[in-house]
């Protein structure tokens, strides 16, 4: 991902030695593109995959919302049940009862047989 896709909202600093997705893994940013993906979901999508729901603020300013567009996308390229559900004025963290029921309906959905 790429500052240029993150949108108006986006709050870090990809070049920052302290940027969290080089923090998460204990690396500096140059020549680790390979350790990076390790830590990317983005990584792991295959055919096989259960079914997603991916929930995404549109005030969120930690991750980019095409990051979960890019997961969407990548998904549905592998013929995985999923769905993204953009939450209008959530950030990064939240857990409003709308959400909340998206949640258990999909659940119910998917998992309930």
């Amino acid at each position: 991902m790429t500052p240029d896709k993150c949108g108006s909202n986006w709050g870090l600093d990809f070049k920052s030695p302290e940027a969290p997705q080089l923090r998460l893994v204990g690396l500096v940013a140059k020549g680790q593109q390979a350790r990076l993906a390790k830590a990317s979901p983005t990584s792991y999508v295959a055919s096989g995959n259960p079914p997603f729901l991916i929930l995404h603020g549109d005030k969120d300013n930690v991750v980019p919302i095409a990051q979960s567009e890019e997961l969407l996308r990548l998904l549905k390229s592998s013929g995985v049940d999923c769905r993204l559900t953009i939450v209008k004025g959530a950030g990064h963290n939240f857990a409003d009862p709308e959400s909340l029921e998206a949640v258990v309906s999909f659940f119910n959905q998917k998992l309930k047989h």
